[in-house]
């Protein structure tokens, strides 16, 4: 078959726009291949990476700043308000099964957010509620870790997992909820 065409040579015979009847380009299939998308889609001797028209960006710009996409979505942090890992436990009101078990409430103005995470023999499973006014649970999503997961219709989240996570976050098109980083390491009460 001999040598395959080298780049220039391609571009060279891509401009004829006829593949010639005989030579190494008539017998090759690779070449010819090279050949034809060089001759479909003339790029040589263009830039690589052509900028938009001016005018194209200054009507995407205008059209931002027009429906303010960028102030539509709230960051908001919220705050930890129960922890039952820091609360004072009574002597013989919990049972064993309850020491490893986690309940958390956290807060903002207007979203309250419950999470109960049990610890089982290698996995934890967690079941979270999302209430608050004005808010459509059908849209709301929680990331946990790597993992998101939907709400249900009435803003209740189920999921289980072998670690615990760190990072939890609720959002929706409106907002973003970041909640308060979680250490998993139980306190030891003094």
């Amino acid at each position: 078959m001999g040598k395959h065409m080298n780049r220039k040579e391609l571009i060279e015979a891509a401009k004829k726009k006829k593949m010639p009847s005989s030579g190494h380009l008539s017998d090759c299939r690779e070449c010819q291949e090279a050949w034809l998308l060089l001759k479909n889609f003339p790029v040589y001797g263009q830039s690589p990476l052509n900028d938009a028209p001016k005018a194209l960006i200054e009507k995407a710009v205008s059209i931002i700043q027009k429906a303010g996409i960028q102030n539509k979505i709230k960051n908001i942090k919220a705050k930890l308000v129960f922890d039952s890992w820091t609360s004072p436990q009574l002597a013989g009101v919990r049972g064993n099964n309850s020491i490893s078990d986690r309940r958390l409430r956290f807060e903002t103005k207007d979203l309250s957010f419950d999470l109960r995470a049990e610890k089982r023999e290698k996995i934890w499973i967690f079941t979270a509620r999302a209430a608050g006014t004005n808010i459509e649970y059908n849209s709301l999503t929680l990331s946990a870790g790597k993992q998101n997961f939907q709400a249900d219709k009435s803003g209740i989240f189920e999921w289980q997992t072998a670690r615990p996570p760190k990072n939890i976050g609720l959002h929706t098109d409106e907002f973003s909820i970041e909640l308060p980083e979680l250490s998993w390491k139980k306190q030891r009460s003094k």
